[in-house]
């Protein structure tokens, strides 16, 4: 599981609860870089709502530690 987009402002670990790599627990996520998306979708996923954002400039992604493939 993982590599959903999230824009800068977003908290990795909530990102990583939304994409189903932790649970509100907490516990060891990977995060990485993902640069300029021009638009990311809203999505309920996990109890978590992400909000749709248009240019996002700077994105990452989660993943399980080592998971990460761009």
């Amino acid at each position: 599981m993982g590599n959903m987009i999230y824009d800068r402002i977003s908290s990795i670990c909530k990102a990583g609860i939304h994409t189903g790599v932790i649970k509100e627990e907490g516990g060891l996520v990977e995060m990485a870089l993902s640069g300029e998306v021009e638009r990311l979708y809203a999505l309920e996923n996990n109890g978590i709502f992400s909000f749709e954002v248009e240019n996002a400039k700077h994105t990452f992604v989660v993943g399980k530690p080592n998971s990460i493939h761009l």
